[in-house]
């Protein structure tokens, strides 16, 4: 057996500057800050039966952060005499500084058998829960003293992905003449995926 584990400690702090764009025609500058601290443990292991064939175990925390384009701070309020009738509030438009990165945590586990010096046979399964997907979907932000339905882009409930892959090659290093190290690459991928989305009608 042998592996290796370690962990990263990031912290992200941004600064999304934009426009609140009023009904009236005017407009107001706005400045939004935000900051998280993520910690990312991995441990990879890998088990050695022989020397043709071997395993390897993989457990991570990782995050991807939102694009810049759903971090704007540009906000358009609209008319504020129409309003939602389930709580009697008018909308806006926006993007979402205050988005969290999406999470997860990953497990793989992995088959190897390297049956010649030029061909192998892999197969693996992966699992990864997921928290925070972006979605679009609506929020309740307070401009000038009044609250608005903010449609945007927030993050969505927890989520899984999970699957199998397959892979072979070989290099037919035996053939003669000009076929001498024709080869054959192949690789299948199944995914299945779902997400809870509290926001979806």
């Amino acid at each position: 057996f042998d592996g290796g584990a370690g962990v990263r400690i990031v912290k992200t702090r941004t600064t999304s500057v934009g426009t609140q764009f009023n009904n009236d025609g005017s407009f107001t500058p706005l400045s939004v800050g935000n900051d998280y601290t993520n910690v990312l443990p991995s441990v990879n292991i890998r088990a050695r039966f022989t020397d043709q064939f071997q395993m390897r175990f993989a457990y991570s925390k990782g995050v991807a952060r939102p694009n810049f384009d759903v971090l704007s701070t540009n906000v358009t309020l609209q008319n504020p005499n129409q309003v939602d009738p389930s709580n009697g509030l008018p909308f806006a438009n926006s993007g979402n500084p205050y988005l969290r990165p999406i999470k997860s945590d990953n497990l793989d586990l992995t088959a190897e058998w390297y049956f010649a010096p030029t061909g192998s046979l892999t197969a693996g399964l992966f699992y990864k829960s997921v928290n925070g997907f972006l979605s679009s979907g609506r929020f309740i932000g307070t401009y000038g003293g009044r609250s608005y339905n903010v449609n945007s882009s927030v993050n969505s409930g927890d989520g899984t992905v999970k699957g199998l892959e397959a892979g072979y090659q070989q290099f037919f290093d035996f053939l003669p003449g000009l076929l001498n190290g024709l080869g054959v690459q192949a690789n299948y991928t199944y995914v299945d995926s779902n997400v809870e989305n509290p926001f979806s009608s």
